[in-house]
C-alpha cells in the first residue's frame, strides 16, 4: 500500500488558499493545483481541477485527457459566471499503476523524485524563466532571482495549453513529492532534499517543508504531497502451506475412505 500526506499553508497575505489537493490513493492517484493569484476566483479554479480529474481518475480516463477536461471546466464556469471570468489554475498529478508512475501538469506546479537520498526534478515548469533556461538565454543562478521567474506561458482556463507527461519507473521505497510554487520560491532543491533526508516519515518531511516555508515568511500559498512507493509483495509461503493443506485433506480423505 502507498503511504502518502499532505499538508498546505494559505500565504500570510491571502484570505482563501487558492491551493487545492485531492487523492484517489486506493488506486495510486494523486493531484495538486495552484489557483491563480492575480485572477479572480482563483480558488475556485483549483478546486475545480482537482474535482474534475478525480471524478475522471475514477472512470479510468487516461491522464491527458482528463487534463484536458479540467481546462475545459474550467472555461465553462468562468464563461458562464463573469465574476469568474479569467480564472485559471496550474496543475501536477500522478498515476502509479504496478510500478509505473505517469505524471502530467501545465504550469509550475512540480514533481520530484526522491530515491536513496537523491532529488530529482521531473517536471520541467511551463514558465518565462524555464524558456529562457532551456535556451540558454540565462543561467540556473540568474533564473533563481530573476525578475520574472513568476510568469507561467501555460494556465489551465487560460488559452490552450497543452500538458506534458512523463513516465517512471518506480523502486521500491521511493516518495514522489508534489507541490505548488510556493514551495520551491522559498525552499531550494539542496533545502528541499536535506529535510526529506532528515525526516523520519512522511508526515513529518510535510509539515517540515511547510514550516519552513512559513519561518521564511513566504508569500504565497504552499502545498505538498508526498507519496511513498510500497508495493505490496507476494508471500511465497502462502501458496506452499494451501498446497500443504490440500494434500493432506486428500490423505485424510482417502485413508477414511478405505476406512468404510
Amino acid at each position: 500500500m502507498n503511504h502518502y500526506a499532505t499538508q498546505t499553508y494559505p500565504g500570510p497575505n491571502h484570505k482563501v488558499n487558492e491551493d487545492a489537493a485531492g487523492n484517489l490513493a486506493a488506486s495510486g492517484f494523486w493531484v495538486v493545483a495552484d489557483g491563480m493569484g492575480g485572477h479572480v476566483a482563483g480558488d475556485v479554479a483549483s478546486a475545480l481541477v482537482c474535482e474534475t480529474m478525480l471524478a475522471d481518475a475514477k472512470s479510468g480516463v487516461l491522464m491527458r485527457d482528463t487534463v484536458a477536461r479540467a481546462h475545459a471546466a474550467v472555461i465553462d464556469v468562468s464563461t458562464r459566471d463573469v465574476a469568474k471570468a479569467g480564472m485559471g489554475s496550474t496543475v501536477v498529478a500522478v498515476q502509479i499503476t504496478k510500478n509505473q508512475a505517469e505524471v502530467v501538469w501545465v504550469g509550475d506546479s512540480r514533481c520530484y523524485l526522491w530515491r536513496a537520498g537523491t532529488l530529482e526534478a521531473v517536471t520541467k515548469d511551463h514558465s518565462l524563466v524555464q524558456h529562457l533556461l532551456n535556451t540558454g538565454q540565462i543561467s540556473e543562478a540568474e533564473a533563481a532571482s530573476h525578475p520574472e521567474r513568476h510568469v507561467i506561458t501555460q494556465t489551465l482556463g487560460v488559452g490552450e495549453p497543452e500538458a506534458d507527461a512523463v513516465q517512471l519507473s518506480l523502486q521500491r521505497d521511493d516518495w514522489l513529492l508534489l507541490c505548488t510554487d510556493g514551495l520551491n520560491d522559498v525552499l531550494t532543491h539542496t533545502e528541499i532534499g536535506a529535510v526529506l533526508a532528515e525526516a523520519p516519515d512522511l508526515e513529518h518531511a510535510a509539515n517540515h517543508l511547510v514550516e519552513l516555508v512559513k519561518e521564511r515568511k513566504g508569500r504565497d500559498d504552499v502545498t505538498v504531497t508526498l507519496v511513498h512507493y510500497n508495493p505490496q509483495t507476494s508471500k511465497p509461503w502462502i501458496p506452499v502451506l494451501v498446497g500443504v493443506g490440500l494434500g493432506l485433506l486428500g490423505f485424510a480423505i482417502a485413508i477414511w475412505t478405505d476406512a468404510i
